[in-house]
């Protein structure tokens, strides 16, 4: 590899970064900030892992994140996109091959009222046309517009419930402290099964094993199976306030761990190391 071998002729070898993908899987604490020498070139690569315990590598957490989420006005930034800031909220953003059909009838049996943000998405279109085909009164739609980063953190702390898709909005979606639902990415060999497993075990450390603990963690697992039980979801609903507790025991818990920079700037001060080449690899 080109880039490579210009590295090895530095005159002073760069730290070479390999930035890997978001897990709560144990053993990538055991491996984060390991060391992995080339094989034929004096360069050393160091694995760089993030995560949700104490020794990953932690999340992107921006300087001032906390006092931007104390400062928000939620009721202002819902009428802003033509939103009812009365209502129960709910953020949808998924990826289209999920069960949306068996959602919307989830969400229609429902009949409190609720007021679904759909995402500028083909999920959030497939979502739309499922519940028009089923008339439902008490259902509120509000097509968003796409948004930058940050008016996506702001969706996220207007909303009561998140359904999100992705590692990147998980994060999001958890530093916000918003009850979430993720759609995790697929891999072969139900890998991602895994990794969904390991991120609720973790949560579990700090929610606690309660019976709706429970009942989010196996709604999740089904959805992401293709299977929407609509009782579990129902009952989410029901004790929202419940969830949305222990979602800010765990946004305070991923707080406390120290973002990625921190991380990183401790690491490099440990090891007396002044250059740095960021290679990213997902």
């Amino acid at each position: 590899r080109d880039y490579e071998y210009k590295m090895s002729q530095t005159a002073k070898a760069p730290v070479w970064i390999n930035l890997d993908y978001m897990s709560a899987e144990n053993w990538i604490d055991e491996f984060n900030a390991l060391p992995s020498p080339h094989p034929s070139l004096p360069l050393t690569k160091y694995f760089w892992f993030p995560g949700v315990s104490k020794k990953s590598a932690g999340l992107i957490i921006e300087d001032g994140y906390r006092p931007r989420q104390d400062r928000f006005d939620h009721a202002a930034f819902l009428e802003k996109m033509g939103a009812d800031p009365e209502m129960v909220t709910l953020f949808f953003f998924a990826y289209p091959y999920g069960p949306i059909a068996k959602l919307a009838r989830a969400l229609a049996s429902y009949k409190r009222p609720l007021q679904i943000l759909l995402s500028a998405t083909k999920s959030g279109e497939m979502l739309k046309a499922e519940l028009e085909k089923l008339e439902v009164s008490h259902i509120r739609l509000v097509q968003l517009p796409f948004v930058d980063q940050e008016s996506f953190d702001e969706i996220l702390w207007a909303s009561d419930i998140a359904f999100i898709r992705g590692e990147d909005s998980a994060a999001r979606a958890m530093l916000a402290g918003t009850p979430f639902v993720w759609h995790i990415y697929h891999q072969d060999d139900d890998a991602h099964m895994v990794k969904l497993a390991a991120m609720s075990e973790k949560m579990r450390e700090v929610a606690g094993d309660t019976p709706l603990f429970n009942t989010w963690e196996q709604f999740q697992a089904g959805y992401n199976e293709g299977d929407i039980d609509g009782e579990a979801l129902h009952q989410l609903l029901e004790h929202l306030e419940q969830w949305l507790l222990w979602s800010h025991w765990w946004q305070n818990h991923l707080h406390e761990n120290g973002p990625m920079s921190q991380k990183f700037a401790e690491f490099l001060i440990i090891g007396r190391i002044s250059a740095l080449v960021l290679v990213i690899a997902f």
